[in-house]
């Protein structure tokens, strides 16, 4: 039972992480774009962090 709990748990976290990573990508590349992204910290620090789910 512990086993299959296991599985489970680690099939439900990919799929979890195959559904957000398109959307960080997404969120990325968008924010990338505009200009005013590299003038903002915070915005930088923020996609630093986004970028490790990936």
């Amino acid at each position: 039972m512990g086993e299959s709990f296991l599985e489970n748990a680690i099939e439900s976290a990919q799929q979890r992480k195959e559904n957000i990573c398109p959307a960080i990508e997404k969120f990325v590349t968008e924010t990338l774009e505009d200009p005013n992204t590299k003038e903002n910290p915070a915005m930088v620090s923020a996609i630093a962090e986004l970028l490790k789910f990936l």
